[in-house]
């Protein structure tokens, strides 16, 4: 049995510095790092992980993605980018507004079936800013949460336009399978990226 820890959103590799602290077997684990902002590659690999350069979604497909800088927010989501946007004109010194860049994107539910077995153990962080709904509404569909042993997911509803029956509709069925448990590891000592909120407080 292989152990796995899959970093969706990886940012500056804060997860992977704060798994390889918190988890006491952190050594047994293979982790794999996905972050499609070009400019967060400079931080990659954080070793032991394998980098990858590219988006999670529900398929393989090339498609817009909006970079916020270097602060976090980038997304997938127009509606997401939007309500940056939107932050960022009311608050241009702390926020960046939307550029849009074309990235690869990898049909998560594909890459995690055909990469391990449903006996493995693996854990999956989500911090994907509005992909988690449809990544996680396709998981169920698909029977992809059977390989998923423990979650760790950040849901941006409010933020990406998903209305509250439909994120309450995601909890449910996801949490038939796995328990969604928080994760935030965009803080100090783990987080590294000076333009971050952490930074400049």
């Amino acid at each position: 049995m292989r152990k796995i820890f899959i970093d969706c959103g990886a940012h500056d590799g804060c997860s992977v510095r704060m798994f390889l602290d918190k988890i006491k077997n952190a050594n047994e684990f293979e982790i794999f790092s996905f972050e499609p902002n070009p400019a967060l590659a400079k931080y990659h690999p954080v070793k032991p992980s394998i980098f990858i350069n590219r988006a999670v979604w529900t398929e393989n497909i090339t498609r817009p993605f909006f970079v916020h800088g270097l602060g976090g927010g980038s997304t997938l989501l127009p509606a997401k980018s939007e309500h940056n946007d939107k932050k960022a004109t009311a608050r241009p010194e702390e926020f960046d507004k939307g550029e849009s860049i074309d990235v690869i994107c990898i049909d998560l539910c594909e890459w995690i079936s055909t990469q391990f077995d449903v006996g493995d153990y693996i854990i999956l962080k989500l911090d994907i800013e509005g992909a988690e709904y449809p990544i996680l509404d396709k998981m169920v569909k698909s029977h992809t949460i059977a390989y998923i042993n423990k979650l760790y997911c950040e849901f941006h509803a409010g933020r990406c336009g998903v209305p509250g029956p439909e994120h309450n509709r995601i909890i449910t069925e996801i949490s038939k399978y796995v328990k969604i448990r928080e994760w935030n590891a965009m803080k100090r000592p783990y987080l590294i990226e000076p333009n971050c909120a952490e930074f400049r407080t």
